[in-house]
């Protein structure tokens, strides 16, 4: 199911990522996702996945040097190196740095494999034009990718980036466990 789930959601956002390079941007929505994926899934999952994307993209956009791959990789890598441990994953703000860092090295390898293959980076505006909006938009928009894929994962029954052990739903070690019953109120109490 989570290779399913995976390979159900890349293909949408690879070609969101295809409409946003037509229109000059150079940020990938891409990488945001392979993060949720290996913070979610795990590694297992995240790397076939990440080089399946780049060697897709190269093939869209007619490169005959692919790579893609790499460098979709090396920001999966650093936006990983950012993703705080699972037991503070209960707020999405120390998540933050990590879609940045996603962004910031996609668009830096991006210009480098550009800048070895033709001779120029690619961006026109200059490099720390693009590099601060991408790590911007990366830091701003991988909070909302992060609770609407938990949100989809949590209809199929799958992991979930965020930590999903609310405070009240915790079994007490002094208690026997019980099943959490909803009120009328909507609070959880136990049998």
């Amino acid at each position: 199911m989570k290779t399913f789930f995976i390979f159900t959601i890349l293909p949408a956002v690879l070609l969101a990522d295809l409409l946003v390079g037509n229109f000059g941007f150079s940020f990938s929505l891409t990488a945001l996702t392979l993060i949720y994926f290996s913070g979610s899934m795990g590694l297992k999952h995240t790397l076939p996945a990440a080089v399946a994307a780049g060697m897709f993209l190269d093939m869209c956009c007619a490169r005959q040097e692919a790579f893609s791959a790499a460098t979709l990789l090396a920001a999966t890598a650093a936006g990983m190196y950012f993703i705080p441990r699972k037991e503070f994953r209960g707020s999405l703000i120390r998540s933050l740095p990590a879609g940045a860092a996603a962004e910031g090295v996609f668009v830096f390898a991006n210009a480098v494999a550009v800048t070895c293959i033709y001779g120029k980076t690619g961006y026109p505006s200059g490099l720390a034009a693009h590099l601060a909006t991408a790590m911007l938009f990366g830091m701003l928009c991988f909070p909302g990718i992060a609770v609407l894929f938990d949100a989809l994962a949590a209809l199929l029954n799958l992991p979930r980036y965020m930590a999903s052990d609310p405070e009240d739903l915790l079994v007490r070690a002094e208690t026997t466990p019980a099943i959490p019953v909803e009120t009328a109120s909507g609070r959880r109490r136990r049998r």
